[in-house]
């Protein structure tokens, strides 16, 4: 909560996280392949979304875009 209120937007994405996705990761690698992809694509951070199977990701700023290359796994 630190990270949100102070717009510490690096640090709130390396903390989402989901109790839920290594379970789901271990049977559907597709989604952490997608959180990979995402990550190294320009997301300042990437998680499962509920009990899958989407995920969201968090980026720098409005303005921020992924790399095309990290679109095209998804």
């Amino acid at each position: 909560m630190q990270a949100a209120a102070h717009g510490d937007v690096p640090r709130l994405g390396r903390s989402v996280f989901n109790d839920l996705q290594g379970v789901v990761m271990r049977r559907h690698f597709e989604v952490m392949a997608a959180i990979v992809a995402l990550v190294d694509g320009g997301a300042v951070g990437a998680t499962m979304s509920g009990s899958g199977p989407s995920v969201v990701w968090l980026l720098a700023s409005r303005g921020t875009r992924l790399d095309p290359a990290a679109e095209a796994k998804l």
